[in-house]
């Protein structure tokens, strides 16, 4: 029997290119499409702290440090710097900082996660608005508000980041471990395809019969 070993390592060779090339096509892509520096806000639902009943309670008021309130809603904010690269401080337009604006009066604004980031010590609101930065924004900072206003909220975000792109997020943060799962899935789906595609070929179907072979004689003989 004829050496497979020579065959077997071309096999090997042109299928590890073919899977180097999709890598790198699929790289190149995400990054010429993904924005080098980009921030997403993503709102989650309005909740009303109290329910309505369809009654009233005379004398009844509620007060946040000496504010009265009298439809308290609380809103889940997320900030994310879903671009390649940092965003430094000094690339606040002349230290301007990000800016997010509330139809209803702010009452209180609470950074639900003080350890992610340093960008929620810089946080600072008055009634109609609130303001993050200048500060370091690193790669992934995701940033979390809980922000008290008194009525139902519409909100309006600008910056004054150079080279930055805004986006609102149209639905809830996706699973990263889901997202994980689905690329390893879509990666395996597109190695067998690729692998089935190389070895259609005559020359590298017989290296891959001849790998076979070879394994099952050296199978015999370990066995004999």
């Amino acid at each position: 029997m004829n050496d497979p070993l020579p065959n077997i390592l071309a096999a090997l060779s042109l299928l590890a290119t073919a899977l180097g090339l999709f890598v790198s096509g699929h790289w190149a892509i995400r990054r010429q499409t993904r924005p080098k520096r980009q921030l997403t806000f993503s709102l989650g639902r309005s909740s009303p702290l109290l329910a309505d009943s369809g009654h009233s309670v005379t004398g009844l008021k509620i007060s946040v440090n000496d504010v009265e309130v009298t439809h308290p809603v609380i809103t889940i904010l997320t900030i994310t710097q879903t671009g390649w690269n940092d965003i430094p401080s000094s690339d606040f337009d002349q230290g301007r900082p990000i800016e997010i604006s509330s139809s209803a009066p702010i009452v209180q604004v609470v950074d639900a996660s003080p350890d992610k980031s340093p960008l929620g010590r810089s946080l600072t609101f008055s009634s109609g608005q609130i303001t993050l930065g200048p500060e370091l924004v690193r790669r992934g900072t995701e940033v979390e508000l809980a922000i008290l206003t008194d009525a139902e909220p519409e909100f309006g975000f600008d910056q004054h980041i150079l080279n930055c792109r805004l986006k609102r997020a149209t639905s809830a943060p996706r699973d990263p471990q889901l997202m994980q799962a689905k690329r390893v899935i879509t990666y395996a789906i597109v190695a067998f395809v690729v692998f089935y595609l190389v070895t259609w070929s005559a020359e590298v179907a017989t290296a891959v019969n001849e790998m076979i072979d070879w394994l099952a004689v050296f199978y015999a003989d370990s066995l004999s």
